[in-house]
């Protein structure tokens, strides 16, 4: 038999929470990635190993089975990881940092140059994706440390420490605004709003949606982009629309009722990522900048 450690994971998790779904957000994955693994570990293992009913996931009697072998051997897997983390971090080799798009900005980009500097011979990548996407890469140790707009969520098996603070901007064109920088909260509810695809997936995030219309798009760019096309309107960082701002492809409004919204970035680990000098060395110049 062969099957990984992300099969098993997905697997006790979901019977933990009682659904794909619900394993997914704990995990940081899309439903998918975990329904899929489950799946393959049903063909790696020739067990029928859940009773998929709707929207409810029964285990079956083999499935009862193999989570009471299963759970700690997961347990012994990741004791063994975290042990092989701590021997080789004494000499990190590698930084991987994944920034969502979000909070992307050239001082991020900086504080890895400098931990670059700080280690030579350090190999350097930097990574993109939306927070969900970013999470998961970490989980799955594609990536080492991920700066992300936090998703005012708790991830298993995910360390993350609030950074700097910024403020949220409302957008749109010139010609829907019309020269008004106040705009009624019903009126702003009848025209689309431009939504991160992850905000959509993200339940913590729902209070976030104001309009009874909305588009989903994947980047900061593209969204911008189509409000200013007068597709619909958006919340944005401001720190990074203002070169829109200033070229006056796209304006700031405020919603009659609604006062002025701040959020935070998030820097997201794996437990003891600390024995890592170069992570920490990373996270440390991240902690440092300043609110937007």
């Amino acid at each position: 038999m062969n099957y990984s450690f992300d099969q098993l994971q997905a697997f006790i998790t979901s019977v933990e929470q009682g659904s794909f779904k619900k394993a997914a957000m704990l995990l940081g994955k899309h439903a998918t990635t975990v329904s899929q693994q489950v799946a393959m570990l049903e063909i790696d293992t020739d067990l029928t190993l859940f009773d998929r009913k709707v929207r409810k996931l029964v285990l079956t009697e083999s499935g009862a089975g193999f989570y009471k072998y299963a759970k700690p051997v997961l347990n012994e897997l990741e004791q063994l990881h975290a042990k092989v983390t701590s021997m080789t971090a004494l000499a990190p080799q590698q930084l991987r940092v994944g920034i969502e798009n979000t909070v992307r900005h050239n001082d991020l980009l900086n504080c890895a140059k400098l931990t670059q500097a700080a280690f030579p011979g350090l190999q350097l990548s930097i990574h993109s994706g939306d927070p969900l996407q970013l999470v998961e890469q970490l989980t799955q140790h594609q990536i080492d440390v991920a700066v992300s707009n936090t998703v005012f969520q708790q991830f298993s098996g995910v360390d993350n420490n609030p950074t700097f603070n910024f403020e949220l901007a409302w957008i749109a064109s010139k010609s829907w605004l019309g020269g008004e920088s106040t705009i009624d909260s019903n009126q702003l509810r009848q025209h689309t709003q431009l939504v991160y695809q992850y905000v959509n997936q993200s339940p913590q995030l729902a209070g976030h949606i104001y309009s009874n219309h909305t588009m989903s798009v994947q980047t900061l760019e593209d969204i911008v982009e189509l409000v200013g096309l007068d597709c619909g309107w958006a919340i944005v960082p401001k720190y990074r629309v203002q070169p829109w701002l200033e070229r006056g492809e796209v304006s700031i409004f405020q919603p009659s009722d609604i006062k002025p919204v701040y959020w935070y970035a998030e820097v997201f680990t794996l437990p003891n990522s600390e024995q890592n000098p170069a992570i920490q060395h990373f996270v440390e110049h991240v902690k440092e900048l300043a609110d937007r």
